[in-house]
């Protein structure tokens, strides 16, 4: 009975060595995929950081336009106060 148990267990083996032995090729083909699809999500990553980095700053130069804007507006605003204010004394 072992002996059969054996041989069911050697045969099982040499079965899935030789089913693991012609996916090998295909395993391979698979890996090389994944790892072109890493390189250009890679790639693809950094375009959309750069991207991103470019229009954080184009954000940030018209936040800050407006703020001087706003700044000489307040400016201008208290300067004709002060103006209206010297005429009418």
């Amino acid at each position: 009975m072992k002996a059969v148990l054996l041989v069911f267990g050697l045969s099982g083996v040499a079965a899935l060595g030789g089913a693991a032995a012609k996916n090998l090729a295909a395993i391979e083909i698979v890996s090389r995929a994944v790892a072109q699809v890493k390189d250009v999500s890679g790639a693809v990553m950094q375009k959309v950081e750069d991207a991103s980095g470019t229009a954080m700053q184009k954000v940030e130069a018209l936040q800050t336009r407006a703020d001087l804007r706003n700044d000489l507006e307040v400016e201008i605003e208290t300067t004709e106060s002060q103006i209206a204010a010297k005429c009418a004394s």
